[in-house]
């Protein structure tokens, strides 16, 4: 199913999709800097929707490359129902079995997930009297951004009155504002850059309860995992951020908070150089993920229709 979610126009695969959007976006001097969060969301939907949401989508599953044969719809439904509403659970001494929901750390979970969520929030901006205020909707997961442009904030609390009346479980809250706005990582905010060329500037996001422990150099580690966690914290800090005086700002603060944790200044710097001799445009491209070749379709067939009569055999004997 992940095939057919990578197709959804909003869907945002990580943080780097969505500096990259960013960096090519020209947004209005009054617009609205807008995040939401969809509350519980892997709780807060009923099974059936959930099944019917993968029954809506298959027409789009079936275009997409698969690196397996795929198996008839009624299989995959029925297995899915198997596996939602068989989802168990010890409290308190007692076994419960859920009745709303799916498997928290199920593989299969985010994917059923974002396609139900995908037509709720289709749904939702399409009955909404202002949708064409609404820009450059993407969504991670539970979290989601867009711009509203020409519009009020009394209209963007109006949309998120109008998306809370359209499920019975799924409720989101929502922040806004004309300056800045935090989303995933990132920061973005209208700055210079902003000011200059209508791009929204971005730096590295960091919560205010962030208490920086990083893993201490004495702890008995390979020496390469400490230079990985320096590499790839700078890399993300030279990803997230477009002005170079503050990225200077971040490695300081950085080499600070390591120094702290015991690491030593040379083996900082020696990363530190070989991170600023990148160029941030290459910090920004997107590395193609390497394909497992699946096994000749003739055999996997075989040995799938085997399994499948097998399956489907055992079900009976349940029904």
């Amino acid at each position: 199913m992940l095939p057919a979610v990578l197709k959804q126009e909003t869907h945002l695969r990580d943080s780097l999709e969505f500096i990259n959007i960013i960096e090519k976006l020209q947004v209005k001097p009054d617009a609205y800097l807008v995040s939401f969060d969809i509350k519980e969301m892997y709780n807060n939907m009923s099974h059936v929707e959930m099944i019917d949401a993968v029954k809506h989508a298959w027409p789009t599953i079936i275009k997409c490359k698969h690196t397996i044969l795929l198996p008839p719809l009624r299989y995959i439904l029925e297995l899915l129902k198997i596996v939602l509403e068989n989802n168990e659970f010890m409290f308190n001494g007692k076994f419960y079995k859920t009745s709303t929901g799916v498997p928290m750390g199920n593989s299969l979970s985010p994917e059923i997930t974002d396609l139900r969520v995908y037509e709720v929030l289709n749904s939702i901006l399409r009955t909404f009297q202002h949708k064409q205020k609404i820009s450059s909707l993407y969504r991670f997961r539970d979290d989601g951004f867009f711009i509203y442009n020409e519009g009020t904030d009394v209209e963007i609390s109006q949309f998120f009155e109008h998306a809370n009346r359209q499920h019975a479980l799924l409720k989101f809250t929502h922040e806004k504002s004309q300056t800045k706005m935090q989303f995933l990582d990132v920061l973005v905010f209208k700055g210079l850059r902003f000011r200059e060329t209508g791009i929204l500037d971005l730096t590295t996001f960091r919560k205010k309860t962030e208490n920086y422990q990083y893993l201490e150099r004495s702890s008995c580690h390979p020496s390469s995992t400490f230079r990985g966690i320096i590499k790839g914290e700078m890399l993300r800090f030279k990803r997230c951020t477009n002005d170079p005086v503050d990225l200077q700002t971040q490695y300081a603060l950085f080499s600070e908070r390591l120094i702290k944790r015991g690491y030593p200044k040379n083996e900082i710097k020696t990363v530190m150089q070989e991170v600023t001799a990148k160029q941030r445009i290459d910090t920004l491209m997107v590395k193609p993920k390497s394909v497992l070749q699946s096994p000749p379709l003739g055999i996997l067939h075989s040995v799938f229709k085997t399994e499948i009569t097998h399956k489907e055999q055992y079900l009976k004997t349940l029904g």
